[in-house]
C-alpha cells in the first residue's frame, strides 16, 4: 500500500476545487508514473529440473517444495532383443538416479525397436523383421516389466518407458504402448496407442 499526499490548488476556495473527473485523471497519472520493479531473469538450468510446488502444509502452514529431476535417455536400443535392451535400460536408470534424477525417460518403443524400415525398404523386404518384432515384443505382465519395477523401487525413481506390447488375448496384435513406472514400483498408467500413425 502506498500513500500520497496530494494537494490542490485553491483548496480555500470552493470555486476553484477540481470536479471528481479531474481528481479521478490525477490518481490515474500518478499511477501510471509509478515505476513497477521488474521481475529476476529465470535462471537457466544445463540439466531438465522443475520445481514442483505442492499445497501441502505442515502445522507450521510452510509450503514444501519437491525438485523433479529428469533424466532423458535419448539412446538405441539393442535392436529387437527384449532382453538385452532392458539390460541397458536398466544401466542406463541406474547411471541416471546416480546423478540424482528420479525420473527416467525413454523414447518410444525402446523395447526392443521402432519399425523405421517400413520407410526405407519395401513391404516385401520386411517379413523377417515384424516377424521377429512379434517375437520381441513384451508382455504387461512379463519378466521385462518385473525388471524395471524392482529397479525403479531399488533405484527409488520414476520410470517412463515406450515398449511394443503384445497382449495374451491376442496372438495378432502389437500395441505401441506407454508404461509409467512409480518409485515404489507400482504401474501408474499404462497407455496403449489406440491410433496407429506413420510407420507403425
Amino acid at each position: 500500500t502506498i500513500q500520497y499526499n496530494i494537494e490542490i490548488e485553491g483548496k480555500n476556495d470552493p470555486s476553484k476545487l477540481p470536479s471528481e473527473i479531474d481528481v479521478l485523471i490525477a490518481l490515474h497519472q500518478i499511477l501510471q508514473s509509478i515505476s513497477r520493479p521488474t521481475p529476476p531473469p529465470v535462471p537457466y538450468h544445463t540439466s531438465i529440473e522443475k520445481h514442483l510446488l505442492f499445497d501441502q502444509y505442515s502445522s507450521s502452514s510452510t509450503m514444501t517444495t519437491k525438485v523433479l529431476r529428469a533424466a532423458a535417455c535419448h539412446a538405441s536400443p539393442i535392436f529387437l532383443s527384449a532382453s538385452k535392451t532392458t539390460q541397458k535400460a536398466t544401466t542406463l536408470i541406474q547411471k541416471a538416479t546416480s546423478n540424482k534424477a528420479n525420473l527416467v525417460i525413454f523414447p518410444e518403443t525402446y523395447i526392443s525397436a521402432f519399425p523405421i524400415w517400413s520407410a526405407i525398404r519395401a513391404p516385401t523386404e520386411n517379413h523377417d523383421h515384424f516377424k521377429r518384432m512379434v517375437d520381441q515384443s513384451i508382455y504387461i505382465d512379463g519378466p521385462e516389466i518385473d525388471t524395471l519395477r524392482t529397479t525403479a523401487q531399488k533405484c527409488n525413481t520414476m520410470i517412463s518407458i515406450g515398449i511394443s506390447e503384445k497382449a495374451r488375448c491376442s496372438s495378432a496384435t502389437l500395441w505401441n504402448s506407454n508404461v509409467l513406472i512409480g518409485s515404489n514400483g507400482d504401474i501408474l498408467n499404462h497407455h496403449r496407442k489406440l491410433q496407429p500413425t506413420f510407420f507403425e
